[in-house]
């Protein structure tokens, strides 16, 4: 489950698409991160399990019309 953090009414297309856009890719489906949207400035936090993963999410809010930059805070969890 991801969440999203809205600061007007005009970010919710794009709130919207960016959900979308990770749940319908099987590497980012199944993480669990949260988004702080601000007029187009988006900041990632959260814990995924891979490198690839933390990329993958990246990348696909990156090429979202309306993402003017991303922050990446998502942290990779260590497994033993």
């Amino acid at each position: 489950m991801n969440q999203i953090t809205v600061n007007n009414e005009n970010e919710l297309d794009l709130n919207d698409r960016l959900l979308k856009a990770l749940a319908a890719s099987p590497q980012t489906q199944d993480a669990v991160i949260e988004i702080i949207n601000e007029n187009g400035l988006i900041t990632l936090t959260g814990e995924v399990d891979t490198p690839e993963t933390r990329q993958a999410i990246r990348q696909i809010v990156s090429n979202q019309p309306g993402v003017i930059s991303v922050v990446n805070n998502l942290k990779i969890t260590a497994h033993s």
